[in-house]
């Protein structure tokens, strides 16, 4: 199995453009009580997601942490925090907080937001530093970020004339994909499939600077070993079988498949040929966020396994086994 070599590692960066949006208020932030107030929402879309989720639409259990940061040209000691990491949830058609948060009457609004499903809820934030929300530090716990993604974007906006902030999300984690197949079905059982020594969790931060940019740090978390829940007792019936798992970016690790082998008219698993177990070991080209590692495992009288590289959104349903 080799890794494609020369991969550069992948960040999403994303140029902040702040565009002015009219007369400052020097005095506090608050939108023109003489017009019509406008709700700020939030119009959020990312690369496509795991295969668990359908397209490119944030789902809508998901929640949006926002927070905004008032920028005032004209009077700089003005400029401050306007919210930090307010829910925005999705409602009718639209992505709103409760209570409502509306416009400020102007200034430049500079956005940071991190998207979750509800399941992650309990994650822990920390928006820094405390005066400017340019950047975030989730700390997720082992295991929790497995099945589930943590995407991130920023933003900005002109205001009240532009009532939605357009927010491109990035993904912050790699994807594993292992798919299964044998020459001959029913004469192989996939007793568990595990990762080693693996980080599970981690603290994701998040500066957004001149440039976005997420990166995780490992500092109080300690390597585990995990058991892919799907690959328990999986028998190969001649179709491929696809497992799915999303990990923080790190570098690549020992992967052991555990495996039993029986005679095609042997009816029972008891009456096994062979129980052995294949390790697959880790490559110097790290598991990056935002792509999709294909490990491809094919079984005949041994376990025959390939890893190839692909963009999340990249389909490549042709793999050409060595």
């Amino acid at each position: 199995m080799h890794f494609l070599s020369g991969l550069m590692r992948l960040k999403i960066f994303i140029i902040i453009i702040t565009l002015a949006v009219g007369a400052v208020s020097c005095s506090k932030l608050s939108y023109d009580s003489t017009q019509e107030p406008y709700a700020l929402t939030v119009a959020p879309q990312c690369a496509i997601t795991k295969a668990a989720v359908e397209g490119t639409s944030i789902p809508e259990e998901y929640t949006i942490f926002l927070s905004s940061y008032f920028n005032n040209e004209t009077a700089g000691e003005s400029s401050a925090n306007y919210f930090t990491g307010e829910a925005f949830r999705h409602l009718g058609d639209k992505w709103t907080a409760d209570p409502v948060i509306y416009w400020p009457m102007g200034g430049k609004l500079d956005f940071l937001a991190i998207a979750a499903p509800s399941s992650l809820m309990g994650i822990n934030m920390s928006w820094y530093p405390q005066n400017v929300s340019r950047g975030v530090e989730v700390a997720v716990s082992d295991g929790c970020c497995l099945e589930s993604e943590i995407m991130y974007s920023a933003a900005s906006s002109q205001g009240v004339s532009d009532r939605g902030v357009g927010m491109n999300f990035s993904h912050s984690q790699a994807w594993l994909q292992f798919r299964l197949s044998e020459y001959e079905s029913l004469t192989t059982r996939i007793d568990s499939i595990v990762i080693n020594n693996a980080y599970l969790g981690g603290k994701l931060r998040i500066d957004n600077g001149i440039y976005l940019s997420a990166d995780w740090d490992f500092h109080g978390y300690f390597r585990k070993s995990h058991t892919l829940p799907l690959s328990r007792n999986l028998v190969l019936d001649g179709t491929q079988k696809t497992i799915d798992i999303l990990l923080p970016e790190q570098p690549a690790c020992d992967i052991t498949v555990y495996y039993t082998q029986k005679e095609p008219s042997e009816e029972s698993w008891n009456n096994y040929t062979r129980k052995t177990s294949f390790t697959q070991k880790a490559n110097p080209d790290p598991w990056f966020a935002g792509t999709r590692t294909v490990y491809t495992m094919t079984v005949h009288k041994n376990l025959s396994v390939q890893a190839r590289v692909h963009e999340w959104n990249e389909d490549n349903k042709q793999i050409i086994i060595d």
